[in-house]
């Protein structure tokens, strides 16, 4: 039987042999494991930007170009018609974690902008698990979302996506992450945290179709601020090298709750905090404060502020509850005083 095909699958699978017709003449003849092996099909097509997978007999196009903006998680070929649909879209994205003699291996390779994995047969250590985690929980995404949820309630933003249009509050973001917590991320080894952060700044959180609110965000931040804020401050008291009072914007973060806790926006309207198991607790810290530019007695938040385990440390002990105070007396000083506390305090620019 003889037979004209254009199916490199389908060829490889049937033929005993195969003729190669290259331009006007016959180039190659021989068996299919002769023939179809990713450098030769290369030729043969002058594949320049895809590529062709001699275990499958496929060919893939080529990665679609930009910062990924989906993270998949595939295995054993599930991953397979996703990645294609991805590229297909047009949309870059990331897989993991997968073992490199996995089913979904070598097409995520051709079309995954990161393909994060394990040598074959090892587990996924629980070391990097926890680095990893540990590193989007205490730096990379959650406390960028925290403080974002805080001061977007105070500003009136029913999207998250919406306050990065915000320079402030976009660079706020930004050296809180990059500067403030970077330096002491931990590297996982399967995700690269400076990598992390720019997907969640650039792609992530300004990604319209994610529909998070700062509202929703906002709930039980009493039960975050601790590890998302809390574990930066301890690693720069444990440093040799770094010094807990070049930390200026996790320190606004915490005097944010606590004009958040106040309930009432930058225009002066009242707002119903989120649910949070010490709501009625820690307003009690804040309801004697008005918003005025009269001079405040702070030292009624001294209590608050000594409480380790709601931030993580004792603030008054490492000398931050001073700056606390003075950025919460300036962010309930009169209406507009959040806006003018961030352009105060905020850089306009972020050199990373």
């Amino acid at each position: 039987v003889l037979m004209s095909l254009h199916e490199l699958d389908l060829a490889q699978k049937i033929s005993d042999y195969v003729i190669c017709v290259h331009g006007d003449r016959i180039e190659k003849y021989g068996t299919p494991e002769e023939i179809f092996t990713s450098e030769y099909i290369h030729h043969l097509y002058g594949i320049t930007t895809g590529s062709y997978n001699a275990s499958f007999g496929c060919l893939e196009m080529g990665a679609p170009a930009g910062k990924p903006q989906v993270f998949v998680i595939g295995g054993n070929g599930r991953g397979i018609p996703v990645y294609r649909k991805l590229q297909r879209a047009g949309i870059p994205f990331i897989a993991g974690v997968i073992h490199s003699n996995d089913l979904d291996y070598d097409v995520a390779k051709a079309l995954a902008a990161e393909v994060i994995s394990e040598e074959p047969f090892e587990a996924v250590t629980e070391e990097h698990l926890e680095k990893a985690e540990k590193m989007k929980v205490c730096t990379c995404l959650n406390p960028l979302h925290t403080a974002l949820a805080i001061y977007g309630c105070l500003l009136g933003y029913t999207l998250i996506s919406e306050e990065m249009k915000n320079p402030l509050l976009k660079n706020m973001v930004e050296v809180i992450g990059y500067k403030e917590g970077l330096p002491v991320v931990v590297n996982p080894g399967i995700l690269d945290p400076k990598k992390f952060i720019d997907e969640v700044v650039n792609v992530r959180i300004p990604n319209p179709f994610l529909p998070d609110s700062p509202q929703r965000i906002a709930t039980d931040t009493s039960q975050k601020l601790s590890i998302r804020f809390g574990e930066t401050i301890k690693a720069y008291e444990a440093s040799p090298d770094l010094h807990t009072e070049d930390l200026k914007l996790i320190p606004l973060v915490y005097a944010g709750w606590l004009r958040y806790l106040m309930g009432i926006d930058d225009e002066g309207r009242e707002f119903t905090p989120s649910s949070d198991p010490l709501l009625e607790e820690a307003r009690q810290y804040v309801a004697d404060y008005e918003l005025s530019s009269a001079p405040k007695d702070l030292s009624k938040l001294d209590a608050f502020l000594v409480n380790e385990k709601l931030f993580g440390v004792n603030l008054h002990a490492i000398g931050m509850d001073t700056l606390v105070k003075q950025y919460f007396a300036e962010l309930s000083s009169g209406v507009g005083a959040v806006a003018a506390a961030l352009k105060k305090y905020v850089p306009e620019k972020v050199t990373l």
